[in-house]
Order: structure tokens, then sequence, then C-alpha cells
């Protein structure tokens, strides 16, 4: 390999780190202006919240790939255990109340796995349908969808799987540890969240794909 070589070798490389985490930087700006403004978790109930942060974690997901998603969806976490924690999420502030460390459990591991799962769904959606589908609009659907729905999915697994017993739990299903019980109520949460992630997210994770080939073409990681 010539001098050349590796110093156009090594300034896209550069070009790559400097778009990932501005990239990401963004995208963790944004979430907390949702949050200073309330509007990172919107209640429809007096129990239920409906979150506009999976939307971040998909864009993260499409645009920087598993290993972008599974940051973004650290961030979220951590974003989701400070709602709890100052009550702005009801479900989550009681169950920070009930078991600080099993909340907080629930609050990461599910938003984590979910980054990184919508990362590799929309990899893998890519290479199924790009033949077929050039502007690429049904692999970024499946991944905005895909974030939506594992996010309800996995966080209410955690809240199954760690407070099944609860009171709070037990209130809400009528009474049930029936998992099937606990997903159905919070069925509302997750056919917004879909509906929103798949417009909103779609649009905007399309646009930041634009950008990316225009100035700092490359693999995602």
């Amino acid at each position: 390999m010539s001098v050349n070589e590796k110093l156009s070798s090594v300034k896209k490389l550069s070009q790559t780190s400097i778009q990932y985490w501005a990239i990401l930087g963004m995208l963790t700006a944004l979430l907390a202006v949702l949050t200073a403004c309330g509007l990172g978790f919107i209640r429809i109930g007096p129990s239920f919240s409906v979150t506009l942060f999976p939307i971040l974690v998909a864009i993260a997901a499409t645009s920087l790939g598993p290993s972008g998603g599974t940051v973004m969806g650290f961030i979220f976490g951590t974003a989701s255990l400070i709602a709890g924690i100052t009550g702005v999420d009801t479900t989550g502030a009681a169950m920070f109340a009930i078991n600080p460390i099993k909340s907080t459990l629930a609050c990461y591991v599910p938003r984590i796995i979910m980054g990184f799962l919508c990362g590799v769904i929309f990899k893998l959606a890519d290479n199924a349908v790009k033949k077929h589908d050039k502007p690429n609009f049904i692999s970024h659907c499946a991944a905005c969808a895909s974030a939506a729905l594992l996010n309800t999915l996995l966080f209410l697994f955690s809240v199954w799987l760690f407070f099944g017993n609860e009171p709070i739990v037990l209130e809400i299903t009528g009474g049930s540890r029936n998992f099937l019980i606990l997903l159905a109520v919070f069925a509302v949460n997750a056919l917004i969240e879909l509906a929103i992630n798949i417009t909103v997210g779609t649009a905007i994770s399309k646009t930041i794909e634009k950008v990316n080939r225009v100035y700092a073409p490359g693999q995602q990681s």
C-alpha cells in the first residue's frame, strides 16, 4: 500500500469516527431536550406513558449499525432511570421505590438489547430487500417498527420477571401474573409508539442516511 493510499485510509477512518460520534452526540442532545421539555415520556393515563426515545435508538441503529443502536439504547436506559427516580415516569418511579437495583436492570438491559437487535434487523432487512427496494424504505421501516415493539416486549418482560409478584403489577393485571395480560394492558402504548416510530423514525433515518452517503460514505459498524 502506497503512502497516499495509507493517508486516504486514515482520513476515511477519521471521517467515519467523527461522523459516528457526531450523530450520537446529536441524538443524545435531542434526548436531553425532549426530557427537559417533558416530551420524552407522554402520559396517556394515570399509570401509563408513551416514550419517544425508541425513535432515537432506531435512528442510531440505522445510521450507525448495531454498535450505535447499543450505545443509544444505553443512553435511553439512563434517561428512563432518571425519569423513574424523578417521578416523570410513574411506573418507573413505583419500581424504583420497590427495588432500585432491579429497577436499574429493567431500565438498562431491555434498552441495550433493543438497540443492538434493531441494528441487526436493519442490516438483515437491508440485505434481503436491497435488490427490490433501492430506496430501502422497507429496511428502515422494519428497524423503526422493531425498536417500538422490542422496547415494549423487552421492558414488560423485565417488569414481569423482576416485579411480577409485586402488588403494583398484580393490580394492573387484575391479580394475575400472566405475562400476556400485562402485555395486553400496555398494547395501546405499543401501538402508539409503533405508529410514531414508523412515520417519524423512518423519515429522519432516511434523511440521515442520504447525508451520510454524501459527506462520509462507508460501512456501518
